[in-house]
């Protein structure tokens, strides 16, 4: 019976695992489909619970109480409480929980509190989140650092959303004074901002820069030259790579504006920030989206200025650049500067439908409909979903 019990278990996991990965490796995948494999999981949870019990009761008609076994019933409730959970049914995923916690013969069982805190997060009980976020950081030993500091997060998330800054602010910076890593140093970063305070901004901003976690300085992870040497680390690794610069490159373009008493100032303050910690490509990210904010402010002068340090330099920024100097050249009415710099960036990428947009407005403004038509054509052959070219290729139709 035991085994059998086991063997439910195992299969109730399984079945939840397989909607788990379904859902997210196939986006196309049927809702209901994955529903379905959750209510399977539930049933064999439920079917576990029902047979555990009928074992336990055997055992003592057969005056076997002191056999039975206190890590099966904790894995069969913990289970079926999950299953619960996935199912949304989160009333009677508390209710199971409630009864682990409760229940003393279960000695780790208060760190199940962090999993009723996710339940209350999820339900935008925000208040009660944080409180079984603190009963389980009080389960939790010193020694455990790495757990601690993510039920940390976890509070400190809950404090963003109920809008308490100043509360999610302790929380972050006592995690990056105990163990930076870059979410926390990200979230941090956005808590300054919403608070408006410029100065702990720029500090936050440079200690996110200075995060190194495993594997971001290993140069040889971020282009492999042989795709025979592939392996899962590798890609890990890049994945990590690309979220450090993500974080960085969002809090940049954020910050940029506010942090100094004019936008030039910031913008050019993030950029020696990026500079000193040889971040030279987000460095360049943040100077083409200073050029971006003079498109917005029309000051088309300094945009100009900007972009036109880049014609020499690397080859997808010449294209990036070339293509915004040609929408600006073209809002200017100066279509033969507009179609130069769109031949340029169509130079470098055949394929760059806002280049090819561009260049389609100036044939559409010579009268040249035809040579129009077949760059919006085209563009929507290289984007489909380009809606500048669709609604361009209506009107000029």
């Amino acid at each position: 019976m035991e085994k059998e019990v086991n063997g439910l278990i195992e299969e109730s996991a399984a079945l939840s695992l397989q909607a788990q990965q379904q859902a997210s490796t196939s986006a196309g995948a049927k809702a209901s489909q994955q529903q379905s494999l959750f209510q399977q999981a539930l049933e064999k949870a439920k079917e576990a619970g029902k047979l555990e019990r009928q074992l336990c009761k055997k055992r003592e008609e057969s005056n076997l109480a002191d056999q039975i076994n206190i890590d099966l019933t904790y894995s069969v409730c913990f289970n079926l409480a999950n299953q619960y959970h996935l199912c949304g049914m989160y009333m009677e995923a508390l209710n199971t929980y409630s009864l682990i916690v409760k229940n003393k013969q279960y000695a780790q069982s208060g760190r199940l509190r962090v999993n009723m805190g996710n339940i209350y997060y999820e339900q935008k009980k925000y208040s009660a989140a944080i409180k079984m976020y603190r009963m389980a950081l009080d389960q939790i030993p010193n020694t455990g650092r790495e757990i601690r500091y993510k039920i940390m997060r976890n509070i400190g998330n809950a404090f963003v959303r109920l809008g308490q800054f100043q509360d999610a602010i302790a929380s972050f910076e006592q995690i990056m004074d105990g163990s930076a890593e870059l979410q926390t140093g990200f979230n941090l970063v956005l808590c300054y901002y919403a608070a408006g305070e410029k100065e702990r901004m720029k500090k936050a901003f440079s200690r996110l820069l200075s995060v190194r976690e495993l594997g971001m300085d290993d140069e040889e992870t971020a282009e492999p030259d042989d795709v025979l040497n592939e392996d899962g680390l590798q890609e890990a690794l890049r994945v990590k790579q690309r979220l450090a610069s993500k974080y960085i490159a969002v809090a940049a373009k954020l910050l940029a504006p506010v942090v100094e008493h004019d936008v030039v100032s910031g913008f050019n303050w993030i950029g020696d920030m990026l500079r000193a910690q040889s971040q030279q490509a987000l460095a360049t990210e943040v100077e083409i989206a200073k050029a971006l904010h003079f498109m917005r402010s029309k000051e088309f002068d300094k945009a100009i200025e900007t972009l036109k340090s880049y014609e020499k330099k690397d080859a997808s920024l010449v294209a990036h650049a070339a293509t915004n100097l040609s929408f600006i050249y073209f809002h200017e009415a100066d279509y033969p500067n507009a179609v130069k710099y769109a031949d340029l960036a169509m130079k470098h990428n055949r394929y760059n439908a806002k280049a090819l947009v561009n260049k389609g407005n100036c044939m559409f403004m010579r009268g040249d409909y035809e040579h129009a038509r077949s760059m919006y054509q085209e563009a929507m052959g290289a984007e489909a979903d380009c809606l500048e070219a669709i609604y361009n290729l209506g009107v000029v139709r």
